[in-house]
């Protein structure tokens, strides 16, 4: 969205996603120490930055305005940008706490923003927020009015799949969404935003047609690494907050191993792997625990070198020698947090078959 508004009003811009590999997660020191080489007089930075404290005082010392939109976990002393947008700040309406960046990102202008709010739907989905309260209207509002041919990226990739049909919270979960992160996982990490924000066909083609293809290797090494996983022993260990270590794992893809382990045993799971000299984590949680929250006391008891995430999911960096320190600090956390809850499913009645009908079924549709 940002990359269309800046080519709408003729403004001068560049956007650099960075690669898990080379650059780790987020805006570090060593990232923007790259990025500036092209001397810009701003930076953005969207769905990060929250925690880039040396990054952000490396930029002010070099005279560079900044300006943070995120939705992560952010602590005092915050960074010393220009403008900090993150609703985890000074939580004023609650509500806002579920917006993800791109929500944040979406506003009034000229510009006809309403045409890419299939954008903001698309990147609440893909980043787990909950749909409920405003992002429940602006599920309904964006589904009621999105002209599928009206966005010719999205017309692509359905056309591929022959789907002739209007767009659904599915598609957008588990078939759009998947084939754009697939660059970013597989060290392609500019191909979502160069899709997404043009209109020329060749380039739509293209990148389209590369990104499917990525995702089908994804889907393969994925499963690779999931038959590789020995679900019994950590079935039998039952430990509340699932932790599985390999050296070896595509770094891309341990946030979606995470998710999978989080869903099979419906406990908050991590995955970590080695990353040249260091480990690298992914983590995806349960509504009984805040990952998010859980970050910045690893840190402050230096079990592990930095991070970042929210409620339902987060990513970190540490050395191989705290894997045991850090296992035990979680377990022990969970069991103070969770200790009066037993992790079942709860519900509110029995209900007889007999009761399931088309009217009942609508209901629970809307």
């Amino acid at each position: 969205m940002l990359v269309r508004y800046f080519n709408y009003i003729d403004q001068k811009h560049f956007f650099y996603i960075p690669d898990r590999v080379n650059d780790g997660y987020g805006a570090s020191k060593k990232l923007v120490q790259k990025l500036i080489s092209k001397n810009p007089k701003l930076v953005i930075m969207v769905d990060c930055g929250s925690t880039s404290n040396d990054a952000i005082d490396y930029l002010n010392q070099h005279n560079i305005r900044s300006i943070i939109i995120d939705h992560h976990e952010i602590n005092k002393p915050y960074p010393k940008s220009n403008a900090i947008i993150n609703p985890k700040k000074e939580i004023s309406k609650k509500e806002n706490s579920i917006l993800c960046a791109a929500a944040l990102t979406y506003s009034k202008s000229n510009f006809k923003l309403s045409n890419f709010l299939i954008y903001v739907l698309l990147s609440t989905i893909c980043d787990v927020m909950p749909l409920r309260k405003i992002n429940k209207i602006i599920a309904f509002k964006t589904l009621d009015n999105f002209n599928l041919k009206n966005n010719k990226a999205l017309s692509y990739i359905f056309d591929q799949y022959n789907l002739k049909k209007k767009i659904s919270i599915e598609d957008l979960g588990f078939l759009i969404g998947p084939i754009i992160n697939a660059g970013g996982r597989l060290n392609y990490s500019k191909y979502g935003v160069e899709l997404l924000s043009t209109n020329d066909p060749e380039i739509i083609k293209d990148r389209s047609n590369k990104l499917i293809n990525l995702n089908n290797k994804r889907k393969k090494i994925e499963q690779n690494i999931l038959e590789e996983i020995d679900f019994e022993k950590i079935k039998n260990d039952n430990k509340n907050v699932v932790i599985y270590y390999k050296n070896n794992l595509n770094e891309g893809l341990i946030g979606i191993i995470a998710s999978r382990l989080k869903d099979y045993f419906n406990k908050p799971s991590i995955v970590i792997t080695k990353s040249n000299n260091i480990l690298k984590a992914s983590a995806r949680s349960t509504n009984f625990y805040n990952i998010g929250n859980l970050i910045k006391l690893l840190i402050d008891n230096k079990i592990i070198v930095k991070g970042g995430g929210h409620n339902m999911a987060a990513g970190f960096t540490m050395e191989q020698k705290n894997i045991k320190l850090l296992d035990n600090f979680i377990q022990n956390d969970y069991l103070k947090k969770n200790s009066y809850k037993d992790n079942t499913n709860k519900y509110d009645l029995e209900l007889s078959t007999s009761a399931i009908k088309s009217k009942f079924m609508n209901d629970i549709n809307k």
